[in-house]
């Protein structure tokens, strides 16, 4: 385990990696193995909203959890708390997504409060309350507890919300009576979502795409829901996407069971399907090199385009490209395919 460290560069192939890691004195280390698993996570959003960061009455909902592990105030037994839904998420361009666990922490974390502080008000201010599979039953018990949940709609019923010193004035109008609703809080706590950390870097070491949001693609959402495009490379947890800690570990035991199939055999067997440059034509035009989306061909020490059979994948790209034909795929080559037209051309006469 190497804490506080840094991947400086990464090479290999499926079952042959190499790593190299700077260690926080400054040190390298060169680390040999045979599959890759990026769990690199994400981290919780904190918008300059309603003076966060600047009010003591205002925080997020992970702030609030550690406010609840610490309290034990008599104060706390008369405090109204307002919880605003999806603050700073869905609507801008930083996170315009719904990061799916921000409902049922809000629900969680008032039960909680509500438990501990039965004379205390909490009112949540939602758009969606979208608490899937057993949180249904949580947000059922939340309103049989007597938190107060009040729907407004973004364009058209905005909350209008004043932060001060000695507490918070949010105004809202509340669908269920039609009417306006004044209501002074103690504290505001925003459900801000998850944003993925920083990994633009090691997404372009590892040749590894993402989405316009930051998070890692899989290699087939529904046959490789675990994989990363590139052989023997695997993900877990919200660096793929937002998701709960009970799924995380899941995805996360998937991706291990992933790993073994290849960590547990003595030897791999490639694919056929592999790029193959015939050395006497090639013309070293580097049109090859610039289209390659898993890092082959190389131009070798000979000046020679060259392919590793063990990082191909068989794409085709760099056939297509190459302008001296000097590239075969397999057995996709041209009188392969000359063969199977005129061998369907007799048959369909």
């Amino acid at each position: 385990v190497f804490t506080s460290s840094e991947i400086v560069e990464q090479s290999g192939f499926v079952g042959s990696f190499e790593t190299e890691i700077m260690t926080p004195s400054g040190a390298t280390r060169i680390l040999k193995h045979g599959a890759i698993l990026v769990a690199t996570g994400a981290e919780e959003a904190r918008p300059e909203l309603y003076g966060l960061e600047e009010a003591d009455t205002v925080m997020t909902q992970t702030d609030f959890e550690s406010a609840l592990e610490n309290s034990g105030d008599e104060e706390w037994q008369n405090l109204r708390v307002v919880m605003l839904q999806c603050a700073g998420s869905r609507d801008t361009e930083a996170l315009s997504y719904c990061s799916r666990v921000c409902c049922n922490q809000a629900v969680i974390n008032g039960l909680r409060f509500k438990k501990m502080y039965p004379e205390a008000q909490l009112d949540i201010l939602y758009r969606d309350m979208r608490c899937y599979g057993m949180g249904e039953l949580e947000y059922r018990r939340a309103r049989m507890e007597g938190i107060n949940f009040i729907r407004y709609d973004p364009d058209t019923n905005p909350p209008e919300i004043t932060p001060d010193e000695s507490g918070v004035e949010v105004m809202v109008t509340d669908p269920s009576i039609r009417l306006p609703v004044k209501i002074r809080a103690d504290l505001l706590i925003l459900s801000t979502g998850m944003q993925p950390r920083d990994t633009e870097e090691l997404a372009s070491m590892l040749r590894v795409p993402r989405n316009d949001e930051g998070f890692f693609i899989e290699a087939h959402a529904k046959l490789r829901p675990v994989d990363l495009p590139g052989e023997g490379l695997f993900m877990a947890g919200t660096a793929h996407g937002p998701k709960s800690s009970g799924e995380a570990i899941a995805q996360a035991q998937a991706a291990v069971a992933r790993a073994a199939t290849i960590l547990s055999q003595t030897s791999l067997t490639m694919s056929g399907v592999v790029s193959k440059v015939d050395p006497a034509n090639c013309a070293v035009s580097l049109t090859s090199e610039r289209a390659r989306p898993y890092g082959v061909p190389i131009i070798n020490d000979e000046h020679r385009a060259e392919t590793n059979p063990a990082l191909c994948q068989g794409c085709g790209i760099c056939v297509a490209e190459c302008p001296a034909k000097t590239i075969s795929l397999g057995r996709f080559e041209d009188r392969n395919i000359t063969a199977k037209m005129e061998s369907y051309c007799e048959t369909h006469q």
